[in-house]
């Protein structure tokens, strides 16, 4: 069982019977008020938890991914393996373009920063098995290494490992035959 940690700039009310121990608290950029708990529960019972609590909360990755994001009234809220331990963050979004080219045409729907990742999110009108292929060999012409491969007919994930940075592109296909992406980087843990 993997042990969720819990950073919130925001309070999110965690269940009463839940065992936790506060972390940290402080002040991060923007002068935004930030805590942590070490939540003593399974990933899959706290990612339950946030499904059912956040109901308004658009999933931007697919059920059962490690890496999982959902999107909600402007903020973004990410849980993601963090060593042997979960953490849990929710983040505002930051008005500065991606810092690096990707092989996406679409419209860039929201850029997130936190302490350990940049997120960004795009929607984009080419097919999805074109923007699996054309990721995939962006990263190998850039020399990194590949971490994890999956795809399906409707969707795909991608981790990589380049210059102490991972890079994590979730796909999937919309009803529309668009894509939507969610491109997690980040130091590598």
């Amino acid at each position: 069982m993997k042990i969720a940690t819990g950073i919130f700039l925001y309070s999110l009310v965690l269940p009463t019977n839940w065992h936790t121990e506060q972390v940290l608290q402080g002040v991060i950029s923007q002068g935004l008020k930030i805590s942590s708990w070490k939540v003593l529960e399974s990933g899959a019972r706290i990612q339950s938890y946030v499904k059912t609590s956040l109901p308004f909360c658009q999933p931007l990755s697919r059920p059962g991914e490690e890496y999982w994001h959902c999107l909600s009234a402007g903020f973004l809220y990410s849980f993601i393996p963090f060593g042997d331990n979960y953490l849990w963050v929710q983040s505002q979004p930051v008005s500065n373009a991606v810092e690096e080219a990707y092989p996406v045409e679409g419209e860039l729907i929201g850029n997130y920063v936190t302490e350990f990742e940049q997120v960004s999110v795009f929607q984009s009108s080419q097919h999805l098995l074109a923007l699996f292929w054309q990721f995939k060999r962006a990263q190998q012409k850039r020399g990194a290494q590949l971490i994890m491969l999956e795809r399906d007919q409707d969707s795909f994930v991608q981790q990589w490992r380049y210059n102490n940075k991972t890079l994590v592109v979730t796909g999937e296909r919309d009803t529309k035959g668009g894509t939507r992406l969610v491109l997690s980087r980040g130091s590598t843990l």
